[in-house]
């Protein structure tokens, strides 16, 4: 079995209305077109599906979000996000930042190194995340992929063995300083 396109249109043949037709084989053609389909829908999968929030920026609106994302942001639907400004989950203090990585990105088509950086919730609330981002086309258009995960309870952690150990450091630095001196006699 092979997939044809057919071809033809009327015309007048020895004075008699014909059709001149033909068959193309594409065969070739729609086991491609399958095997992208099905690329397309693994990888739909595994987006869909991965434990790291990931949308996509065009326009600094979010054209497409991921559950996971809809999760970390506190939204009940992709909805809720969707075509909205990414900027709106994005804490202000790292406003400057990303615009200078969306501009880097999206002018010399690259990828940017991981940034720490907060998030805001639905709630107002904030999140700290992990994200890379990377140039991609998206339906036609320039945009950036996006990738983060939640290291709230990282940077939590961070911060608690900082304070612990300033806390410890400055114990010593307070405490007097007591000397002594041994001697064989007092061993």
């Amino acid at each position: 079995v092979i997939d044809v396109e057919v071809r033809g249109s009327r015309t007048i043949l020895t004075g008699r209305p014909a059709v001149i037709g033909s068959l193309i084989d594409i065969t070739v053609r729609k086991r491609a077109e399958l095997a992208l389909r099905e690329s397309e829908e693994r990888y739909r999968a595994l987006v869909e599906n991965a434990p790291t929030g990931v949308f996509v920026n065009v326009d600094n609106k979010f054209a497409y979000v991921n559950t996971t994302l809809c999760k970390l942001l506190g939204a009940h639907s992709k909805d809720e996000l969707l075509g909205k400004l990414i900027f709106d989950r994005i804490h202000p203090e790292f406003h400057n930042l990303v615009q200078q990585r969306v501009a880097r990105i999206l002018t010399f088509r690259e990828s940017a190194p991981l940034l720490d950086q907060r998030f805001l919730r639905m709630d107002g609330s904030i999140v700290d995340v992990q994200a890379a981002s990377s140039f991609i086309m998206f339906r036609g258009k320039p945009a950036i992929h996006v990738r983060g995960k939640d290291i709230t309870d990282r940077q939590r952690s961070e911060r608690e063995l900082s304070a612990s150990r300033e806390s410890w450091d400055s114990s010593f630095r307070t405490r007097p300083v007591t000397s002594c001196r041994l001697t064989a006699r007092n061993v």
